[in-house]
C-alpha cells in the first residue's frame, strides 16, 4: 500500500454560529453515479427543504439548484498541493459558505466528487486521489462535530480507470490504450490507502464507504448519505460508462462516424 502522511484534524467546536449545525458530505468518487445523484438531489431540493435539509451541490450542465462549488474545490486543491495552509483553506471555505443566500441553513447536504480530488490528475500521472486526507481535514477543521457523516462510493480500480478513460475519450481528452492498463498494474496506491487517510483526518466523523456494486439507486444512496433524506424523484442515469464494444472501437480507431456519436445510454453500459 502507498498511504500518504497522516493528517490529524483539529476539531472546531467553536465554529462560527452562522455555519450549518449539521453537515452531510458526499465526496464521490468519480465514475460512481455522482452526476446522476446530484441531479436527483437537485430535483428534490424543494422536497428536502420541507424536511429541513438544504442542498449544496456542484453546478454543472443542467443540474438544478447547483452552486459554484469550484470555490471550495479550488481552496482544497491549493491546500492539497501545499500552496496554502489549512487555516487559509478553512477561511476560504468559510467565506464561500457565507456568500450562499441560505448560509444560515441548519442542515446541509453537500455533494461534489471533486472534493476528493481531480480524476484527470490520475491520468496525468499524479497518482490516485493524493491529498485525500488533507482535503478531509479541512472539512473537519471547519465543521468539527457539526460534520455528521461523510460518504464515499468506490469501485475496483481497473473498472474505475476504464470508465474514466471512456468518459474522457468521448470528449477527446484521453484515448484508452495499453498505457492505461499499465497504470492500473503499476499504481501502488489503492482505495484502502485513501479510505485510511480519510479516517485519520475524520476521527470524530462517521465515514460511510459504499461498494459501487452495492450502491443501489439514488434513493438508497441518499439514505446512507443522510438517513433523514426522503426523495420523491429519481433522475435518469447521466454520463454512463461506455460499453465494452465502444471501448474496443476507440482503441482500434473505428468510431463509426466520430467518438461523440456513441450512444450514452447503451444498454450494455454501466451507470
Amino acid at each position: 500500500m502507498c498511504k500518504g502522511p497522516a493528517v490529524n484534524a483539529i476539531p472546531n467546536p467553536d465554529a462560527p454560529p452562522d455555519l450549518p449545525a449539521e453537515v452531510y458530505l458526499h465526496m464521490g468518487a468519480h465514475r460512481t453515479g455522482t452526476t446522476s445523484f446530484q441531479y436527483t438531489l437537485g430535483h428534490n431540493a424543494g422536497a428536502l427543504a420541507q424536511q429541513g435539509l438544504t442542498v449544496w451541490i456542484k453546478s454543472r450542465g443542467q443540474i438544478p439548484n447547483g452552486r459554484p462549488t469550484h470555490g471550495i474545490t479550488n481552496a482544497l486543491n491549493k491546500h492539497a498541493d501545499g500552496e496554502i495552509g489549512r487555516p487559509k483553506a478553512v477561511a476560504r471555505l468559510t467565506r464561500w459558505i457565507r456568500k450562499q443566500p441560505d448560509f444560515g441553513a441548519q442542515s446541509v447536504l453537500m455533494s461534489d466528487e471533486n472534493f476528493l480530488g481531480d480524476m484527470r490528475g490520475f491520468f496525468a500521472g499524479d497518482g490516485l486521489y493524493r491529498g485525500a486526507g488533507a482535503r478531509c481535514a479541512v472539512f473537519a477543521d471547519l465543521f468539527g462535530p457539526r460534520l455528521k457523516r461523510v460518504t464515499v462510493v468506490i469501485r475496483p480500480l481497473l473498472g474505475w480507470i476504464g470508465s474514466g478513460a471512456g468518459y474522457y475519450a468521448l470528449s477527446g481528452t484521453v484515448y484508452p490504450n495499453a498505457d492505461l492498463i499499465r497504470l492500473a498494474g503499476t499504481e501502488t496506491r489503492g482505495w484502502a490507502d485513501i479510505v485510511g487517510e480519510m479516517r485519520d483526518a475524520l476521527p470524530e466523523t462517521p465515514l460511510v464507504v459504499v461498494d459501487y456494486k452495492a450502491r443501489g439507486d439514488d434513493g438508497q444512496l441518499a439514505a446512507r448519505f443522510c438517513p433523514d433524506a426522503r426523495l420523491s424523484q429519481i433522475a435518469a442515469a447521466r454520463n454512463a460508462s461506455i460499453a465494452a464494444t465502444q471501448m474496443q472501437q476507440l482503441q482500434t480507431g473505428d468510431t463509426a462516424g466520430g467518438q461523440k456519436k456513441f450512444a450514452e445510454n447503451d444498454p450494455a453500459a454501466e451507470p
